[in-house]
């Protein structure tokens, strides 16, 4: 099981080889964006493969047959990580509501009519393409109860110290009120990764093979209160996060060492 202290450990590693040069750094936002995007989408139905994914992100290749709303969310996606990226930074203010609008509007850009705005009615069920949507056996909070909700959400984070505890509790507050009639797991990871970059953590990604043991344990919260196994289902995606980027980082400056000769320096 990883513990907070284990995040800590993996994420002071990390700290001593930072700065990393430019181009390991670039190679690591690439990775992330190419897994955020597909396993994001991948969570609201989008058919697309990882493989059709990056060629979309990268190259700007669109694949054979596949919805145009596959593709749109795509796009929708990368900019809402850019929305991520930038409020990553404290210097950005307070998180409240009005960014959780505006991630939720621009996911949800010319997908949906209500893109940005709270929903007026039953949580939407998301039954596209071929993923198992996530239906809650607990009773979810009437739309005429989200508004307030969020006010009393919006409160709490104005204290909100970042890491991964107060990103896993964020992203258990964000889903159980579920204020968008779709697009509610997506934007609260985009929301859950903005408290993680605070804390200079990586992002979490919450891939297509784990969506079952993601959906019983935001079951489990929500039926009982029992919070412990989507902080533990959290906390394992992040020190999976923080091992890629230690790897990746030592393998790179390896070979950079490598390259200019430094490892035979004394």
């Amino acid at each position: 099981m990883t513990s907070l202290n284990d995040l800590h450990e993996r994420r002071t590693a990390l700290d001593t080889m930072r700065p990393l040069p430019p181009e390991i750094a670039a190679a690591i936002i690439e990775w992330f964006e190419v897994e955020l995007v597909h396993a994001g989408n991948a969570l609201q139905g989008n058919t697309l493969s990882r493989a059709e994914t990056e060629r979309l992100v990268l190259d700007g290749e669109p694949p054979d047959e596949k919805p145009a709303e596959d593709i749109l969310e795509v796009a929708n996606h990368q900019a809402a990580l850019d929305m991520v990226g930038a409020w990553s930074s404290p210097e950005e203010g307070t998180l409240g509501t009005d960014v959780v609008c505006r991630v939720h509007g621009v996911l949800r850009h010319r997908l949906s009519r209500d893109a940005g705005a709270f929903r007026t009615g039953p949580m939407g069920l998301g039954t596209r393409g071929t993923a198992r949507p996530f239906v809650p056996r607990a009773m979810m909070p009437d739309h005429t109860q989200v508004p307030a909700l969020m006010d009393r959400l919006a409160q709490w984070m104005e204290d909100l110290a970042p890491g991964p505890e107060a990103a896993a509790e964020l992203h258990y507050r964000l889903t159980r009120i579920a204020p968008f009639h779709d697009g509610n797991l997506v934007v609260a990871v985009c929301l859950t990764n903005m408290v993680l970059g605070r804390a200079d953590y990586p992002p979490v990604v919450i891939r297509p093979a784990r969506r079952d043991e993601y959906y019983a344990a935001l079951d489990r919260a929500f039926d009982c209160g029992d919070k412990a196994p989507l902080r533990r289902f959290l906390f394992e995606r992040i020190g999976e996060s923080l091992d890629v980027c230690i790897v990746a980082a030592a393998e790179g400056l390896s070979r950079m060492r490598k390259a200019d000769g430094t490892d035979n320096k004394q």
